[in-house]
């Protein structure tokens, strides 16, 4: 006997995810650092399901851009060396970013098809990104020397494309926990005559892993 073909009762799928996420060094920009930080991700979805391996959504999202290295070395007045100091380089206090999506899905039925136990899904992303930051600098002072410790770059906008893999489990027929790896490639341009425009322009990847929560419709 062949198996019959699902036909998604609750075509239209809401979640919500949180998790880490961290960026490559920052291309393009006068200032990119050398070292990577670790940001809080957030993100909320809505996905219409086609058919029983093919859907299509929407996907909200942000997370924070920031990277810093070490190599700023504090010369005193009087030529005294006072070491390298940490200095941070915010790319965005917020990347907000908005974007269409599309997933080849996987799923796994309950016993006699009754509905998708589970789904492994892949696809990918294209849409807008916009970043919130004030432009300012940031100044600490150690043994009297005055010495930059942050840039805030300008704020900006640009695009996001991007891919991602996920895995789904559903208690019952409406309610699931979802998994997602979801790595950005972004394309910024801000408006910033600091630095003789240096920052810009600037491109960096993104790798946002979440856990979260599905809702079927």
């Amino acid at each position: 006997m062949s198996a019959r073909t699902f036909q998604p009762t609750h075509r239209f799928i809401l979640g919500i995810n949180g998790g880490i996420s961290t960026t490559s060094i920052p291309k393009f920009s006068k200032y990119t650092g050398t070292n990577s930080t670790w940001a809080p991700y957030v993100s909320i979805k809505a996905d219409y399901t086609l058919s029983d391996h093919f859907e299509i959504g929407i996907d909200a999202g942000g997370t924070r851009w920031k990277t810093y290295d070490r190599s700023w070395h504090i010369i005193g007045p009087e030529n005294q060396s006072y070491g390298d100091q940490k200095v941070t380089y915010n790319f965005a206090d917020a990347a907000i970013h908005i974007a269409p999506r599309f997933n080849v899905l996987f799923p796994l039925y309950s016993q006699y098809r009754y509905f998708n136990k589970a789904t492994i899904y892949a696809g990918g992303t294209f849409g807008a990104v916009f970043t919130i930051n004030d432009g300012g600098i940031i100044y600490k002072t150690t043994n009297g020397t005055q010495y930059t410790s942050q840039v805030n770059m300008a704020a900006g906008t640009g695009f996001i494309a991007g891919v991602q893999v996920g895995y789904t489990h559903y208690f019952s027929d409406l309610f699931g926990v979802n998994a997602e790896f979801a790595p950005k490639y972004a394309n910024v341009k801000t408006v910033d005559p600091r630095y003789g425009g240096g920052n810009e322009h600037y491109m960096m990847f993104y790798f946002p892993f979440t856990v979260g929560l599905r809702f079927r419709l």
